[in-house]
């Protein structure tokens, strides 16, 4: 009995020894299998996994600014189109005298003004002048002159030939109603004609053949074909507000 109390010890220091050395072996198997702590993603504050990364923003594209004047467009931006032109103001009125003592026509060209009035056998005139802010003012050799306020499609004032004045008024007209001239040379001998063409296409008109006056032969203002005076031809032409009329030698 005496021998067996070492035995028993050695025994239970042994069975003691495997024990320990268990334990330090799954100590070990479980520091290996888990991650370091830093190297796990935390969760967030309700407990999901944290969102997958969003790419960056892109701003949007720049409007694209006009060219600078003078300088070609980008490419692919449309060209600049160019205002079209105003539009040439001509027009022509034609009236008479209020006790119709005589016929009137005003042509009008952007603010120029060509006219003329006659009484279709001695009294005539050829006036120049201008319209500013609806205010007619020609003038003619003589003395001769005339005025008026242009009124919606019609003007209305006075004129003056060879001192004698009379209140006209001269309508809207369109072609071929208008005013009318022919001038030409005739074995040596000036000729000038006027032609007053109303609405209705009556016409008025005095043939001057060196200063001495008689009614003007008939026009067809659709053709404007040649009118024949002693023995030649005088070729008509539109008179418009640009027209030079006064003091204009014949042709």
């Amino acid at each position: 009995m005496s021998n067996r109390g070492p035995i028993i010890t050695l025994l239970a220091v042994a069975a003691l020894a495997v024990v320990l050395l268990g334990f330090n072996m799954t100590e070990t198997r479980q520091t290996v299998a888990s991650p370091p702590a830093d190297t796990q993603a935390a969760p967030d504050s309700a407990g999901q996994p944290p969102a997958a990364a969003q790419p960056p923003a892109v701003p949007p594209p720049a409007a694209a600014s006009p060219p600078a004047a003078g300088q070609p467009p980008a490419a692919g931006q449309p060209p600049a189109v160019a205002e079209p032109p105003a539009a040439v103001q001509q027009t022509t009125y034609t009236g008479r005298t209020s006790g119709n003592e005589a016929t009137i026509a005003i042509a009008v060209h952007n603010g120029r003004v060509a006219a003329y009035v006659c009484d279709g056998r001695r009294v005539e005139a050829w006036l120049q002048g201008t319209i500013v802010d609806g205010r007619l003012t020609v003038q003619g050799a003589s003395d001769a002159e005339a005025t008026g306020t242009v009124e919606g499609d019609a003007i209305f004032g006075t004129v003056s030939v060879n001192g004698k004045q009379w209140p006209y008024a001269a309508q809207l007209a369109s072609p071929p109603a208008g005013l009318y001239q022919g001038n030409a040379t005739v074995n040596g001998t000036s000729n000038r004609i006027g032609w007053i063409v109303l609405q209705d296409g009556t016409q008025v008109g005095i043939w001057d053949r060196d200063g001495i006056q008689k009614p003007a032969p008939r026009l067809d203002p659709g053709t404007l074909g040649g009118v024949t005076v002693g023995g030649a031809q005088i070729e008509p032409q539109r008179v418009v507000g640009n027209t030079v009329v006064v003091g204009q030698p014949p042709a």
